[in-house]
C-alpha cells in the first residue's frame, strides 16, 4: 500500500511538473521574463529527455496553447539526436499532429519550419507520428493535405517516401 501511495504521489508530481512546463511555454507576456520562463520550461523538457522520462511524461502535457514560434524553439532544442525514436514519435504525436489536424488555414511559416527541421533530424518519426496518421484520417481538409503533400514533395527523402506509401496503402 505504501508503495502504491508513493507511486501515485510520484505520478502527481510528474503531472504537476508537466502542467507547469506547458503553462510556461504558453505564456503570452513579452520581454525578458517570458524568454526566461520559456527557456526554463525547455530546460526541464531537455532534462526529461536526457533522463529518459520525457516519453512517459508527455501524456501529462498539453501543447495546444503553445504558439507556433515557441513550439519551434521546443523542437529545435528537444528533438535533437539525443532524443530517441520513440520519444520523438511521442512528442510529434502529442505536439505537432493535433496542431496539424486542427488547421483550418495553411500552416504558419513557424509550424512548417518546425515540421521540416524535425523531419531532417528524425524523418522516420515524422512519417510514423504525423504524415501517416494525418493522411489516413477520413476528415482531413485542404490545410492538412497541403502539409502532407508539401512535406512529401519538398522535404521527405526517397526511402521515407517509400515507407510512407507502404504504411498508407496497408
Amino acid at each position: 500500500v505504501a508503495a502504491e501511495d508513493a507511486s501515485q504521489a510520484d505520478a502527481r508530481l510528474v503531472a504537476a511538473e508537466c502542467a507547469a512546463v506547458c503553462t510556461k511555454l504558453a505564456a503570452k507576456s513579452a520581454g525578458a521574463g517570458l524568454q526566461a520562463s520559456v527557456q526554463a520550461a525547455i530546460d526541464v523538457l531537455c532534462a526529461m529527455r536526457d533522463s529518459g522520462t520525457l516519453h512517459a511524461s508527455l501524456v501529462h502535457m498539453a501543447f495546444e496553447a503553445v504558439s507556433d514560434d515557441t513550439l519551434r524553439l521546443v523542437f529545435e532544442t528537444v528533438a535533437t539526436h539525443h532524443l530517441s525514436y520513440a520519444g520523438c514519435v511521442a512528442l510529434v504525436e502529442r505536439a505537432l499532429t493535433p496542431r496539424v489536424l486542427a488547421l483550418e488555414q495553411p500552416a504558419s511559416r513557424a509550424l512548417f519550419a518546425t515540421l521540416e527541421a524535425t523531419l531532417v533530424r528524425h524523418p522516420k518519426a515524422i512519417v510514423d507520428g504525423l504524415l501517416v496518421p494525418v493522411f489516413l484520417r477520413e476528415d482531413i481538409g485542404p490545410a492538412q493535405s497541403e502539409v502532407v503533400c508539401r512535406l512529401l514533395k519538398e522535404a521527405v527523402k526517397p526511402p521515407f517516401v517509400e515507407q510512407f506509401v507502404q504504411q498508407a496503402i496497408i
